[in-house]
């Protein structure tokens, strides 16, 4: 139980930086974030603090997915 509210944190935390920095995101990038694992979340937190656009983040977001 205390993983998932991490994780459902994590999440949080990632959704409110992109909103910052780019604007709110669409549903269909959440969706993509939703399943990532704690430790590709830390990453995906990264990417959007130092992204200069939100194409920049999908980039990276999708070559997460691949691996």
């Amino acid at each position: 139980e205390g993983r998932e509210e991490g994780r459902e944190g994590m999440l949080a935390m990632i959704q409110r930086a992109i909103t910052l920095r780019f604007g709110p995101p669409d549903a269909s990038l959440l969706a993509q974030v939703h399943p990532l694992s704690p430790a590709q979340l830390v990453a995906l937190f990264d990417v959007v603090m130092d992204a200069s656009s939100l194409d920049e983040v999908t980039a990276h977001l999708a070559a997460m997915q691949s691996n």
